[in-house]
């Protein structure tokens, strides 16, 4: 087993995390998501672990594990300091998502929470699109 010991500037350097690799230096997933469970990092941080698995979910399709953290995560942003140019697109990419995949519920709950932090977000006529086929 090889570990690598994340050291944290936000939470300063006793607050170290471990995260075990495997011989493939890849991180175990495990882990990975304790380390973003912890409650004071920078909602950029944040931002970018569920933008990579809202890709992983593009590729390999919906796996519930990591919808379930992408939702965490989204909600632990929310009342954060994040610039809604940085988290509205977030939320654009997770309706991207479901939509791709026929949630169209779950998809305008994305967009229009995504619109309603940033009313410039560029998804006014997708969710006018999906109220008319939910309606």
């Amino acid at each position: 087993e090889i570990f690598i010991y994340v050291a944290d500037k936000v939470l300063g350097d006793d607050n170290n995390f471990r995260v075990e690799y495997d011989f493939e230096l890849l991180p175990d997933e495990k882990s990975l998501r304790g380390y973003y469970q912890k409650p004071d990092l920078s909602p950029y941080v944040l931002n970018e672990r569920a933008k990579k698995l809202i890709s992983r979910l593009q590729t390999e399709g919906i796996i519930a594990e990591d919808e379930q953290e992408i939702l965490e995560l989204l909600d632990r942003m929310k009342g954060s300091d994040i610039s809604a140019h940085q988290l509205a697109p977030t939320y654009k990419l997770m309706g991207d998502l479901y939509l791709e995949r026929n949630a169209d519920d779950k998809a305008l709950r994305m967009y229009e929470t995504g619109l309603s932090i940033n009313p410039g977000l560029a998804v006014k006529k997708v969710i006018k699109m999906l109220q008319k086929r939910l309606s």
